[in-house]
């Protein structure tokens, strides 16, 4: 064939050509997190949107671009048709690449070597066109495949169009409950092994009217996981996606019969749309920024991969992290409104609710001040690293400890939400007509050197312990220390609602080989949550000075500190600052003046912080300190360094 005939079948090439490049690496990770699709509300009619416009749109749109091109000029059209070839082929060997490399060298080795022998074997053989040909019904096996894999195949079964067993309750109160994120029950104790009131007053306040499970643990260390395990009461199957098509008795379902719904799921879809209203359906232009960002994951070289936004901290809206000077986008999808705009839904009926929420704190980013200010922050924590593709802290005690104390503001921010939530139930007089259950999917590690979120011997504690606080006013509070796991809350709502056992199986801990076992004792370590950084100070040690100005300073010499003497850390976050929207939180720096010892933090004419330098002069050392939101103005701030010399003191 030659003319028309020849570009006409070449066009073809495309399909098979991007079906290798494109739809089958987006493939092969959908089908392994399925999460994604979960938490952007894709049902079955957009799965097969989804699947078509993988396979289909793209091609076909370059083969347009082609046969347009043909029009005007031939010679343009073959060129055009063999550079988009040629980029594909391309594509392809760069996705192996990242498969098969760790570094940039071997990348580019693999992604040029095969790029340059499959290209050969296209171009320049008949016996290549003839495969690519051969392969054109790739462009169709592909979603095929992917539509009828494990983990997307439960989405177009048939339990997915309705509820499944409902209980037979003999008590209906409302009921409320809250999943938090990424707590680890440590992170809440005080050395007492009490949960610290000083710090977390509601969680505290909460503790002593429930019955507080002081040893409950998770099953997953994955939300994805961890959630359907505690909705259904069972250790969730592996590759299943958390809709309610693979797990059809849950709490919803089982409530549904007498209860009405107020759900709030922010990676789960478990309750069916037929009793669950929902507003969180993404647009395709969001789902196509989210996919085309995993994609530069899938095919980038390691060098360009470490710049890029990270796609393992949640599971949608990748390209906004990249807005680093917007601070709505630096608000994670909103995870504050979400949760204030949840409570603020709760209302007093006269017939049972079940309010359900699901919110993404304290997990990372480590972005909010107790207050619910924004902490401004820029760039991923300095500590957090990949080690054999898994999050992990490096040996860095002072990196891992700043962001120990960033996820302790954010976990201080969880308390105030829940002290909101319970005065919203009291003015809705609801407080002891409700059964309220609080804990959370599993915790994190913040220890140096360790994996952040994968089991080791040195942090299961910190990833499998969770807290469980379960208010009942028919039941007087008290601390349990029994072995329980979050697959044991389901049984325990059960009863105090007087169902039974909610599903035949298994259904309690005792009953069945756990995770991990922690019978008669607790090694929890709150003191690794308490600990101050190196050379950071939170509180300054010279309490008289904060919120004074520098004329209070009386015999001491202040040091007013130039440009050449110390250097200052984006500088350009304290302008068009709005303290109830964000701060710049911490002030960092390194000062190379030899004889100051002491860094005053004076901020709009106020000591705001006072920092005792670290190492020896004449290098750089390095300070910071945390400055709170009520010493910032709305506008332009004025920050000075001051330094307090040797001989000051």
């Amino acid at each position: 064939m030659t003319g028309s005939g020849t570009l006409g079948w070449r066009t073809l090439h495309l399909f098979p050509l991007w079906g290798f490049a494109v739809a089958q690496p987006l493939y092969d990770l959908l089908a392994r997190q399925s999460a994604f699709l979960s938490a952007h509300a894709i049902n079955r009619t957009g799965l097969l949107v989804l699947a078509a416009a993988l396979s289909l749109l793209g091609p076909a749109l370059l083969s347009l671009l082609v046969i347009g091109a043909r029009l005007s000029n031939t010679r343009t059209a073959d060129a055009l048709q063999s550079a988009i070839s040629l980029l594909l082929i391309a594509l392809t060997c760069a996705g192996i690449a990242t498969q098969l490399s760790d570094g940039d060298v071997s990348w580019w080795a693999i992604t040029a070597g095969g790029t340059l022998l499959v290209s050969m074997l296209y171009f320049a053989t008949v016996a290549g066109m003839q495969i690519i040909f051969f392969l054109i019904p790739a462009a169709l096996v592909f979603p095929l495949l992917f539509l009828s894999s494990a983990s997307v195949r439960p989405w177009f079964s048939v339990s997915a169009a309705g509820p499944g067993v409902s209980w037979q309750m003999a008590r209906t109160p409302h009921v409320v409950m809250v999943v938090f994120d990424e707590l680890p029950t440590a992170a809440l104790l005080n050395e007492k092994l009490e949960i610290d009131a000083t710090r977390f007053p509601h969680f505290a306040a909460l503790a002593q009217e429930a019955l507080w499970y002081r040893n409950a643990s998770t099953v997953a260390t994955r939300t994805e996981q961890a959630l359907p395990a505690i909705l259904t009461g069972r250790h969730p199957l592996p590759g299943l996606p958390p809709e309610v098509s693979a797990y059809p008795e849950n709490l919803f379902t089982m409530l549904a019969g007498d209860y009405q719904m107020h759900v709030e799921e922010s990676v789960t879809r478990l309750c069916p749309p037929s009793i669950c209203r929902s507003d969180r359906g993404s647009t395709a232009w969001s789902v196509a920024q989210d996919l085309s960002h995993v994609y530069a994951h899938l095919v980038a070289p390691p060098g360009v991969r470490s710049s890029l936004q990270p796609i393992d901290r949640g599971w949608k809206n990748f390209a906004n992290a990249t807005i680093a000077e917007r601070a709505d986008a630096i608000n994670s999808a909103g995870r504050r409104e979400h949760a204030r705009a949840f409570i603020s839904e709760i209302r007093k009926v006269s017939s049972p609710t079940l309010h359900f929420l699901h919110t993404n704190l304290p997990h990372a980013p480590y972005q909010y001040l107790p207050s619910g200010a924004v902490l401004f922050r820029h760039a991923p924590l300095s500590a957090l690293t990949k080690r054999d593709g898994l999050d992990a802290w490096r040996d860095d005690e002072r990196g891992v400890a700043e962001a120990r104390h960033m996820f302790m503001w954010q976990l201080r921010f969880a308390d105030t939400l829940l002290g909101e939530l319970l005065e919203r139930l009291r003015s809705q007089a609801m407080l002891e007509e409700t059964l309220l259950i609080v804990t959370a999917d599993h915790g994190v590690s913040l220890r140096p050197g360790e994996l952040r979120r994968e089991l080791t011997a040195t942090n299961v504690d910190d990833i499998l312990g969770v807290p469980l606080l379960i208010r009942d006013p028919s039941q007087d509070p008290r601390i349990v220390d029994d072995n329980v796991e979050i697959i044991d809350i389901l049984t325990m709502i059960a009863n105090r609602l007087g169902a039974g056992t909610p599903s035949p199986g298994e259904t309690h801990s005792h009953a069945r080989k756990t995770v991990f076992t922690h019978a008669g004792r607790q090694s929890f370590s709150p003191a690794l949550f308490t600990r101050e950084p190196p050379a950071m100070r939170w509180h300054s040690p010279q309490s008289e000075l904060v919120g004074r100005t520098l004329t209070h300073l009386a015999e001491r010499e202040p040091v007013m500190l130039g440009d050449a003497h110390y250097q200052l850390m984006r500088p350009g976050l304290y302008q068009r600052v709005d303290p109830a929207v964000f701060v710049p939180g911490i002030v960092r720096g390194t000062v190379t003046h030899p004889d100051i010892e002491t860094v005053l933090v004076v901020l709009n004419d106020r000591i705001a912080a006072q920092v005792q330098l670290s190492g020896d002069p004449p290098s750089a050392r390095p300070f910071a300190a945390f400055v709170g939101e009520r010493w910032y103005r709305r506008g332009d701030n004025v920050l000075h360094i001051v330094g307090l010399s040797r001989t000051a003191e």
